[in-house]
Formats: structure tokens, sequence, C-alpha cells
């Protein structure tokens, strides 16, 4: 506080805060691991064909406002497409910006072998083959 004149107290200006990080982040239960501006999250514990293109991320962030691009992030709510590692820019009160690059790691198929009169992927990324016997390689 500043005292101006006689009895009158006048109080500094709050300095916005320049914080603009993301300080914690999950999908689907898997924690992401925060390395600087780099968010990676293990998923190859999910179903092999799981889709990743609409998930949904839970995330803490010390900043005013949190973005994809142009639409606004709201935690455990938005869904992105993270076939593509996916940039995150924190807004921080004074205005300022961070961005944060998320990748997922996903199970990848290395082979599949014999064939089918028909497969097909469950919504859960199983899959279904009917007809003939099918192996399938997880790496």
């Amino acid at each position: 506080m500043t005292a101006v004149g006689v009895g009158v107290l006048h109080s500094a200006p709050n300095p916005l805060s320049g914080n603009k990080a993301i300080t914690a982040f999950t999908i689907a239960g898997a924690i992401g691991t925060i390395d600087e501006k780099t968010i990676t999250v293990d998923l190859t514990s999910l179903p092999l064909f799981t889709r990743i293109d609409a998930l949904v991320a839970t995330f803490r962030t010390n900043g005013k406002a949190v973005r994809v691009g142009s639409k606004n992030q709201v935690s455990g709510k938005t869904a992105n497409d993270f076939i593509k590692p996916v940039l995150y820019t924190v807004t921080a009160a004074d205005g300022s910006t961070g961005d944060f690059a998320v990748r997922v790691l996903v199970g990848k198929v290395a082979a599949i072998s014999g064939y089918s009169d028909t497969m097909i992927v469950g919504s859960d990324g199983s899959l279904f083959c009917f007809g003939k016997a099918v192996s399938i390689l997880r790496i």
C-alpha cells in the first residue's frame, strides 16, 4: 500500500501472472510425462485398434486458458484427434502464451497372418474374425 495524501490509501497495481504451464495431463487413465514443452502419454495398454481420433484429456494448468488451435479446451470434456501430435497453447493472465506438444504412444501391429472372410473392429478396439484363423502380432 502506498500512502497518498492524508488518510487516503491506494493499492499498488497487482501485476498479472505470467504462469502458463500444463502441470498434469492424463488420457484414458494413462498419466502423461511432462518434459519441458513436450507431453508424452503411453496408451499401449489400450486394446489394439482403439480409436485415438477423439480422445478426451484431463489436465491441470496454472494459466488462465487452454486451447488447441482456435478451440478452447475444458479438462475432461473436450475431445481431440491424437493421430498426430497435438499442440496445446496455454494463455497466462498477462496474455503471454506457452505451447505444449502432446503425443500419444499406441500399440502397433507388426504382422497379420492368415486370412478371414470377415474382420470387424469392435468399439473397444477388439478385433473379431469370422470364417478363417487369423494371428496378430502386437509390438
